[in-house]
């Protein structure tokens, strides 16, 4: 991302689109083997993750007058500092790049919707001896480790943390949001939906060409289409998912590209797609545009005429400001947080518009995430 100076517009904010979009072919769909996670020492933990920089006396104080309230609700908070001594973190590292005995200087980390009854992965990547046998179908697998930076290690919550340790995945729970700042990048994996190959064409024009060429009116329609698909996603309604976009600060989104209507199996190879966040902020923008003209011209909203409801539109309205604001941080090169949501109630709401298999996990996010 850049800030260029241009002669009629001095000062504008304009993408370059550099690496916005990538395309991965995977003609391997063996089912992959997962790699052993290393836990590291507590030297490198703090240095990786900052260690828990928080107010102890003043969290403290918070907790010895909660006990006077409600001494139940006392029982299920404590002291960040006290977490981050607990979680043991681990890492995951690719075999084929990196010696596990190397300095590990950064991680990126997975964000993505665990597998269940309800909901199934988009026909151009599934096949069922593949379901169930890891936490990503394979060809994702291998789109996520052509994320990684030679020598880099990466982090999975199903594979990184011992799920049938209580204890354990409280601490990994109240240490969740150092992660995730900590990661050079977030990647975002979206299996549920796909994209067109059309949909992919118009992007590479709106790329190649720079975010202030004049883009035909059928291809501004084709990307504020293709917005919609993705944000279509299962990710966008999962409450740790939003936790996981909140604390975080670069993400990438993988998408497959349905290249025709027949399942993973009989095609010769899968098409995915790799989308920045400064790229799908911008395809907001084109969104917000092209809805508005449609509403102008007494037509239906976008939005409307898809599988959103209320809430839904809210929360697709956010996303689209904070990825806005994520772009304007990098391009100004400033580490502030570009977003602030103000008060425990407004992070609250947001947070209880999604979806949580537990009613305390979102009092987590919430108190995580401011």
């Amino acid at each position: 991302m850049s800030i260029r100076e241009l002669d009629d517009h001095e000062g504008v904010y304009v993408p370059d689109f550099n690496g916005a979009i990538q395309d991965y072919i995977v003609t391997d769909r063996t089912q992959y083997s997962t790699p052993e996670a290393h836990t590291l020492d507590k030297s490198a933990k703090e240095r990786l993750l900052s260690g828990s920089d928080t107010c102890i006396s003043e969290a403290n104080r918070i907790l010895a007058a909660l006990e006077t309230i409600d001494g139940d609700a006392h029982s299920h908070v404590g002291v960040k500092a006290d977490a981050f001594s607990d979680f043991a973190f681990r890492l995951l590292h690719n075999e084929e790049c990196r010696s596990v005995n190397s300095p590990i200087e950064s991680f990126i980390v997975l964000s993505y919707t665990w597998r269940s009854p309800v909901w199934t992965a988009h026909y151009s990547l599934a096949s069922n001896e593949h379901e169930g046998k890891g936490p990503l179908t394979p060809a994702m697998w291998t789109a996520l480790l052509a994320q990684l930076r030679e020598q880099e290690c990466f982090w999975i919550d199903q594979l990184c943390i011992t799920q049938s340790s209580e204890s354990e995945k409280k601490a990994a729970i109240g240490s969740m949001d150092l992660v995730y700042r900590a990661a050079r990048k977030v990647v975002v994996v979206l299996e549920d939906i796909a994209l067109s190959l059309v949909d992919k064409a118009a992007l590479y024009v709106y790329t190649k060409g720079g975010a202030m060429q004049q883009l035909s009116e059928d291809d501004r329609d084709r990307i504020a289409s293709t917005f919609t698909k993705i944000v279509s996603a299962r990710w966008f309604e999962r409450a740790w998912c939003l936790h996981e976009f909140l604390v975080s600060k670069c993400h990438v989104f993988l998408v497959p590209v349905s290249q025709n209507h027949g399942p993973a199996s009989t095609q010769s190879s899968i098409l995915i797609l790799r989308i920045d966040g400064n790229l799908l902020g911008r395809m907001f923008d084109i969104f917000l545009e092209q809805d508005r003209k449609r509403q102008n011209a007494g037509q239906e909203s976008l939005l409307l005429n898809g599988p959103f409801n209320g809430t839904k539109i809210d929360q697709i309205r956010r996303l689209g400001v904070r990825l806005r604001a994520l772009a304007l941080q990098e391009a100004l090169g400033t580490g502030e947080k570009p977003f602030e949501d103000g008060s425990f109630m407004n992070m609250f709401y947001e947070v209880s518009s999604h979806a949580a298999m537990y009613n305390t996990d979102k009092i987590s996010i919430v108190l995580n995430s401011m």
